[in-house]
């Protein structure tokens, strides 16, 4: 079997057919982590990527964001059109991302990781070498991150000053938000809560996006003009109108 990635180009880790006989084989890639591709998927995903610029990047990208969720994330032939019509992130929306992986993977403050392009772009959603290093470079000269680059290019043993710490609080707690979906719902009803953590959530998540309520992030202030805040800032909304409540609608 091939040795290269479908997707990155990148040498694998690993591949191999699932073993139920299904339709699908399972990919290790140092770029777009584990991810399952259908035969039908594979044998078209030349020319589906060729057709959309950037296409590679943003399918790499897509799948670490599935990851998060699933590891071992599954893409399909029809889930491949939606996910390449989506834009990369924002160079912002890259710093803010690459952050917080150096905080969730790190030993602990004062601790350095190695990062590099060929592992970490697909992570940020950046689609060059280049693109990658000018992302590092920021969160350095702003202060957020401290290290020792070397001479190649995006290549650095990094970790997170003490406001890059602060910052990533404030990206955990929602204070700075990148793909967020909101959900309107009842408060306090324990059968849809446990369906919006179990099911609503994840497959939201599957999608690259963060869903919440307002009930997992409180904060001071009238229901009605935090609610107003959050839809407007959300890039979409889901309303469940089971109780026929006011403030959902």
């Amino acid at each position: 079997m091939n040795n290269i990635c479908p997707v990155c180009a990148s040498q694998l880790n690993e591949s191999r057919p699932l073993p139920d006989g299904g339709d699908g084989t399972y990919f290790s890639c140092p770029q777009c982590g584990d991810f399952i591709l259908s035969g039908t998927l594979i044998a078209m995903l030349p020319s589906k990527l060729g057709e959309v610029k950037d296409g590679a990047a943003k399918l790499s990208h897509a799948l670490r964001l599935t990851q998060q969720v699933n590891k071992g994330g599954e893409v399909d032939s029809t889930t491949i059109t939606e996910i390449l019509k989506r834009p990369l992130p924002s160079a912002k929306e890259q710093a803010d991302l690459l952050l917080r992986w150096l905080a969730e993977n790190v030993q602990g403050p004062g601790e350095p990781i190695w990062v590099d392009p060929d592992h970490h772009s697909g992570i940020i959603g950046a689609k060059s070498q280049d693109g990658f290093a000018f992302v590092l470079s920021y969160l350095t000269d702003v202060g957020l991150i401290e290290g020792d680059p070397t001479e190649s290019v995006g290549q650095a043993n990094v970790t997170l000053s003490f406001d890059g710490w602060e910052y990533y609080e404030q990206l955990r707690q929602g204070g700075v938000t990148y793909r967020k979906a909101f959900m309107a719902m009842e408060f306090g009803d324990e059968v849809l809560d446990g369906i919006f953590k179990t099911v609503f959530k994840p497959c939201v998540g599957q999608t690259g996006f963060d869903l919440f309520n307002l009930g997992e992030i409180p904060r001071a202030g009238l229901i009605d003009d935090r609610l107003r805040v959050e839809i407007q800032s959300s890039d979409f909304l889901i309303a469940d109108l089971t109780h026929n409540n006011s403030g959902t609608y």
